[in-house]
């Protein structure tokens, strides 16, 4: 069986490296139990990156300790990065021009009319939306889709054409009512060399799952996570120890997606898309199952 082995691995870790990344859990979890602040959407967008980032630290240690609570820790963090998502939203979603009052966490938060909030932009609310799909966040995954292409056009310093596409497309391939081939075509005449390979590489399976078509599933899942390897690998790229980097969210949820929907497993071993998660088990590996 073919597999995709995740770019880097720790291996042997002495007693002060486990207990400094205790230590760093510890510390973030003091700072996420602190009410939110001005400025409100800059902590919210790192309380979310540091969220992720908290999630796969925990996992992590688990694979490398076997304790069970940094299992359980990990997805406490992964589900206050949907969360903290979600809130995000909310306020990017406001068009009346007033501030609104939501729930974060335990605090009452009011958030800004912000109109043009550029630090989210279309490749945030991907990976927000596909962290939602793959924890099975029902509700948040419905408010995310809320998103249109136009609000990806405002919300950019990049071409518009191509990253409202992005959330056109991507949102068309999770609706079984719209016309994929259409979208695909216009995707491979008009767009495609415009994203990086990487990005066309976690979009393929989407198509696939939208055409029920599961020999090609297996051909672009594991394609992409080739593909995402070799990229994150790269230490110039700045991603070789980036959370998105070790869980990729397109593709993780493409693979939820396909088990969700249609019962389809893997053909082949890969390390990006941890069978506990895509398979909807979310209960921690048996120690003979790491390798």
């Amino acid at each position: 069986m073919e597999h995709v082995k995740v770019h880097y691995k720790k291996i042997n870790p002495g007693t002060d490296y486990l207990q400094r990344q205790a230590h760093q859990l510890n510390v973030n979890d003091e700072r996420f139990a602190v009410d939110i602040c001005e400025p409100i959407y800059q902590q919210l967008f790192f309380r979310q990156k540091n969220a992720y980032w908290m999630f796969a630290e925990a996992i992590k240690l688990h694979g490398l300790t076997a304790d069970q609570s940094y299992f359980s820790r990990g997805l406490d963090y992964i589900d206050l990065a949907v969360h903290t998502a979600e809130t995000l939203m909310q306020g990017m979603l406001n068009r009346s021009g007033e501030p609104i009052v939501v729930t974060h966490q335990s605090q009452q938060l009011s958030l800004p009319y912000w109109q043009l909030n550029k630090r989210i932009g279309w490749l945030d609310w991907s990976n927000y939306l596909c962290q939602a799909i793959s924890r099975r966040a029902h509700s948040s995954v419905d408010l995310l889709m809320k998103f249109t292409p136009q609000m990806a056009a405002e919300y950019t310093s990049e071409p518009r054409e191509y990253t409202a596409f992005y959330v056109r497309y991507l949102q068309g391939m999770l609706d079984p009512a719209a016309d994929h081939d259409a979208l695909q075509q216009e995707f491979t005449e008009v767009h495609a060399r415009e994203f990086h390979l990487r990005f066309r590489a976690a979009l393929a399976p989407f198509y696939c799952l939208a055409k029920e078509d599961e020999a090609g599933f297996e051909a672009a899942i594991l394609h992409g996570s080739k593909i995402h390897r070799a990229y994150v690998k790269k230490v110039s790229n700045k991603m070789d120890m980036d959370p998105l980097g070790f869980y990729p969210p397109q593709l993780i949820a493409a693979a939820s997606l396909a088990y969700d929907r249609h019962g389809w497993r893997l053909q082949h071993k890969n390390d990006y898309l941890p069978e506990w998660w895509i398979y909807n088990t979310f209960t921690a590996p048996e120690l003979a199952e790491k390798g």
